[in-house]
């Protein structure tokens, strides 16, 4: 794979530097003897190190021109033995961290940039691109952090405040990140990655409205742009008008054809939809085209699920897991559709797993209490539904379970009682009506049985998913 250059932060030293300490009439010959194509010029910078072995300069061109070239390692191995000759020059640490970066070692890219501010911590573009790569880990605290000492070192500079913006709502501040695109634009109002941006942000705080008006005015500077029409369809989506948002997505898919998200983009469409298969099997396209993308197999999982193929979602997951072995989320729902299937002793094995690591995650406590009451394991049951409300009073499906704890042991007193507090804390749940209908039935309370029952048919078609 070729990059360009420039393709990421050379903000410092943009302009290539000519050899240093160098025979000129050497470097007339060998630019004679060469056009000026990247391998040519590498050629060339291989017979001036010849020469000159200790020249790092040459080192560092030659460097550029394999990071151009998609040879990262010859690239690395370059900017190392330039720094070895030159341990103080800004420049190729810079343009190391841009190599580390697309490389892959990420704290290795920060590191070069935490050397290039300790050799001059007047450069905003090292706080930039320190914060750029931050963003990427995911410690998006840590990049504002030095978004700001860009800023304030460098007030006009358009390109932070829209990374700042893309950073702050990684941290859900919406309205910060909103400020800050806006502020990008003041500065350059043709930009699309900005509009973009914009409207990434406006989608997710649900104003979906202002979000399709952003992507339109991408779309306006940038009619091809695959981004734009895939974020416009997720607007669309979230107005429910799914035709807009097929039409979104296809015409993202046709521009690029070989970009996995889009076609997840379209198969969330088609779930709206119901067409099952058609999202099925945009998924497996996405899959061809990343297969190390967890998040594809998490969708499927979803898809299969709401079809009924709890072997398929659970095989989706379990693909998934091997990928990312540490995703909490993915085993919790491994462990919910397992119980769903009938296997509650996989489903409490998942769910052991994951309280091993979050040891105060209520949901997760009465989701295992549930299967525990499924297997008639009733003392494990309430104790972990009892957790569960120990750790969040305001959860009502533990008093829901512990309800049915009580019914299956006949106490159908202490078991009304439950349900009641169930139904106060969430008086949308369909089956504590039932459960406690069942208790009045038990009872005799034929009239109030009923009432209860009348009322859970009423939930029903809005029943959600179980806990």
């Amino acid at each position: 794979m070729k990059f360009e250059i420039e393709q990421f932060i050379t903000i410092m030293f943009i302009a290539p530097i000519f050899f240093s300490g160098c025979n000129l009439d050497l470097q007339k010959i060998l630019m004679e003897r060469y056009k000026d194509d990247p391998e040519s010029r590498i050629k060339r910078y291989t017979e001036e190190i010849e020469h000159n072995p200790e020249g790092g300069d040459a080192y560092r061109e030659r460097a550029r021109l394999r990071y151009g070239e998609g040879d990262m390692d010859g690239a690395l191995a370059d900017f190392d033995k330039a720094i070895e000759l030159a341990p103080y020059e800004m420049r190729v640490y810079n343009d190391r961290a841009n190599a580390r970066f697309f490389a892959g070692d990420l704290d290795g890219a920060i590191a070069d940039y935490t050397k290039v501010i300790e050799l001059d911590p007047k450069i905003a573009g090292a706080y930039y691109g320190r914060g750029w790569v931050e963003s990427h880990k995911g410690d998006y605290k840590g990049a504002i952090a030095d978004f700001d000492e860009a800023l304030a070192l460098n007030p006009d500079f358009p390109d932070v405040y829209a990374d700042r913006g893309f950073a702050r709502a990684g941290l859900g501040d919406f309205d910060g990140a909103i400020a800050d695109y806006r502020r990008a634009l003041e500065s350059d109002s043709a930009n699309t990655i900005y509009w973009m941006g914009l409207g990434e942000v406006e989608s997710r705080q649900g104003n979906f409205e202002k979000a399709i008006e952003d992507f339109n005015r991408a779309l306006g500077y940038e009619p091809k742009n695959s981004r734009a029409y895939y974020g416009r369809g997720y607007a669309y989506l979230g107005l429910k008008d799914t035709a807009a948002a097929m039409f979104d997505f296809n015409e993202s898919i046709e521009l690029d054809p070989q970009k996995a998200v889009l076609y997840t983009g379209r198969s969330d469409a088609e779930l709206q939809q119901e067409d099952y298969e058609g999202a099925l099997g945009d998924l497996q396209k996405a899959m061809e085209l990343d297969p190390k993308e967890v998040h594809i197999y998490g969708i499927s999982s979803n898809v299969k699920f709401a079809k009924g193929d709890y072997e398929g979602a659970i095989a989706d997951l379990n693909k998934a897991l091997e990928l990312d072995p540490d995703n909490l989320s993915l085993m919790s729902s491994r462990g919910y559709i397992k119980l769903k299937a009938g296997d509650t002793d996989g489903a409490i094995a998942d769910y052991d797993m994951v309280l091993a690591s979050t040891p105060d995650d209520a949901t997760t406590y009465n989701n295992r209490g549930y299967a525990e009451y499924l297997r008639g394991d009733y003392a494990q049951a309430m104790a972990d539904c009892r957790k569960a409300t120990e750790i969040d009073p305001k959860l009502g499906y533990p008093y829901k379970n512990l309800g049915l704890v009580e019914l299956a042991k006949h106490n159908y007193k202490k078991a009304i009682g439950y349900f009641d507090k169930a139904i106060e804390l969430d008086p949308g749940m369909a089956e504590a009506y039932k459960g406690r209908a069942e208790a009045k039935q038990a009872l005799g309370d034929t009239k109030g049985a009923e009432a209860d029952f009348a009322r859970e048919r009423e939930l029903v078609p809005k029943l959600r998913p179980l806990q």
